[in-house]
């Protein structure tokens, strides 16, 4: 007897889906879409997935197609850098980058005359420029430290395309200052900024990767929710920095946080809320001792630290959050051939305006932060993932997959009463469920009469997906006692007897493989520690080719530095987009 359609009335839970959405419907016209609890349920395991990935590098990059919107704050105090080729503070929204190779990635000195259509070393398509208002661009190659970061606003006249930061590659080839440079050759000096927050500074953090420039999703909290515009062209950050900063600043907010090889914010007004603590110049290459050829390793390398977090830099208000996943809304791929590329520009742009309207009035609220729910939503990742992944592994024996699911199971279990076909074993095992749905959410229900709405849309989505997990195990429970009881029926009718042990393992194993593929954890795609010159990599905006996003693991130092990373051949590179 299978658990999972005899509880759920119990639970008065729905059925956790995990890739599908309800269909946008209103009684009425001119009634604005609102968040329920319905989308949260039937959305469950992405809003989970998302909490979990929130501020992380790694989820973030995997998932890179972002739905939710989150107030945040970065400390007074914290340190940020901006790479340019301009000594004084801007005086425009611009990017600064938590991690300082980021921002050197921008602020290389060459010589001679930047050339278009030439990427740095994580590469995207060519020509491909940055602007300070979104994500920094690739390492720069071996040989160069060319102007890899450009502000917002183009300097010295140079024929940038419209999203103004470049990156470079390393030598003369790619327009760096290598050692057969000419230096007659006009120098273009760049500089790092170094900046610190005199204030909380309160910013708006996007999920997924959402500074690639890519028409696959990944703008569309932007584009498409924020500013309504969807289809316009990627690359035109300086347009879409200025527009969500009028938007934003008005509201109280200081700038936008968001990720690509490296976690950005786009900050709106430099005069307030941070203080200029250094200038320095950056070096050309010729007057470094090494051939400058580690630096996309480099780059990777420091942002690999922060795949599970950026610290203490920022805080993010989890009980102020506003997804897409909370409201009624077709979130289905558009991508032919990719139908795991969900995405928010789905929606019709009605939908999309009711849920901007809606954060405008989250964001414009006092924050919050009443619940942790990335603390939750880490605990029981923490206790399952790792058991999970063995127990569904060809390693595992019969014997240790029940003694994993004992362990997974029993702490729920009011012994004496187990598991079984009497009926006083059954009730113990439907309060067991329960107390397992629950057990993560205890400490946090004592402050439920303070939630918000987002705390409760939130709470039903982590509740569905523990409904998920506990009506899994206690099935795969189930299947080694009906396979016994099945064994014990043949044998009493013709005396053949199979291996039952072996039957109910394999049919627990196969139910536990169908809700790892429910659940989709990215920690799945994680790998052992790399040996030393390796560094462990996904495909992150604008680096990676396919295999570096479908099979992430060990890199080395020449797979990124020699093109390796960046899909530079427009059939293996990860990254898409038209040009326009």
């Amino acid at each position: 007897i299978m658990l999972l359609a005899q509880l759920l009335p119990l639970l008065g839970l729905a059925s956790a889906g995990a890739a599908t959405t309800p269909s946008s419907s209103s009684s009425s016209p001119v009634q604005p879409i609102q968040p329920d609890h319905d989308a949260a349920k039937a959305n469950a395991h992405h809003i989970f997935n998302a909490v979990h990935s929130a501020g992380r590098q790694w989820g973030s990059s995997l998932r890179h197609n972002g739905f939710g919107l989150y107030p945040a704050v970065m400390p007074k105090g914290t340190v940020t850098y901006h790479g340019t080729h301009q000594p004084d503070a801007p005086t425009n929204p611009e990017w600064l980058a938590f991690e300082v190779e980021h921002a050197q990635g921008f602020g290389g000195t060459y010589r001679g005359r930047r050339r278009r259509g030439r990427l740095p070393p994580g590469g995207g398509p060519p020509g491909r420029e940055h602007h300070p208002h979104g994500p920094p661009p690739p390492p720069e190659e071996p040989h160069s430290r060319r102007d890899s970061q450009k502000p917002l606003s183009p300097p010295h006249g140079d024929d940038d395309d419209d999203d103004g930061r470049h990156h470079r590659g390393p030598g003369k080839e790619g327009g760096g200052s290598g050692p057969d440079d000419d230096s007659d050759e006009p120098l273009h000096q760049g500089y790092l900024h170094m900046y610190r927050a005199n204030r909380d500074l309160k910013l708006i953090y996007l999920d997924g990767m959402s500074a690639g420039k890519t028409d696959m999703g990944t703008l569309d909290t932007q584009d498409a929710l924020l500013l309504g515009r969807a289809g316009g062209p990627v690359m035109n950050e300086r347009q879409r920095a200025d527009d969500i900063c009028e938007l934003i600043h008005p509201w109280g907010y200081d700038g936008f946080a968001r990720l690509e090889v490296g976690f950005e914010i786009v900050y709106c007004d430099f005069s307030d809320g941070l203080d200029l603590v250094s200038v320095t110049r950056s070096h050309e290459q010729r007057d470094q001792l090494g051939p400058g050829s580690m630096g996309a390793f480099q780059w990777v390398r420091a942002v690999a630290e922060r795949y599970d977090g950026v610290g203490g830099r920022m805080r993010i208000d989890f009980s102020s959050t506003v997804s897409g996943y909370f409201f009624p809304v077709n979130t289905s791929s558009t991508t032919p051939g990719r139908p795991d590329l969900g995405r928010l520009g789905a929606a019709t742009p009605r939908e999309l305006r009711d849920i901007r309207d809606y954060f405008a009035g989250v964001a414009r609220a006092p924050r919050r932060f009443h619940v942790d729910w990335q603390g939750v939503v880490d605990l029981i990742v923490a206790r399952f993932a790792h058991s999970f992944s063995f127990m569904a592994s060809d390693a595992v024996t019969v014997a240790q997959f029940k003694d994993e699911l004992d362990r997974a199971t029993l702490v729920y279990v009011d012994a004496p009463a187990a598991p079984g076909p009497d009926d006083e074993g059954g009730r113990e095992t439907e309060r067991a469920i329960v107390r397992c749905v629950e057990h993560y959410t205890v400490p946090e229900s004592v402050r439920a009469d303070g939630w918000s709405l987002e705390d409760d849309l939130i709470h039903t989505a982590v509740t569905s997906t523990m409904e998920d997990i506990c009506l899994g195990l206690f099935d795969m429970r189930a299947s080694f006692t009906n396979a016994a009881a099945a064994q014990a029926a043949t044998a009493d009718e013709d005396g053949f007897r199979w291996d039952a042990d072996l039957e109910g393992f394999e049919t627990g194993r196969d139910l536990l493989r169908s809700l790892m593929g429910r659940l989709d954890w990215t920690e799945w795609a994680r790998k052992a520690r790399c040996p030393e010159g390796e560094v462990e990599f996904v495909a992150m905006w604008p680096f990676g080719q396919e295999n570096d996003h479908f099979n992430p693991g060990c890199r080395s130092i020449e797979h990124l530095d020699e093109g390796g990373h960046r899909g530079g051949n427009k059939d293996s590179g990860y990254w898409k987009r038209e040009r326009r």
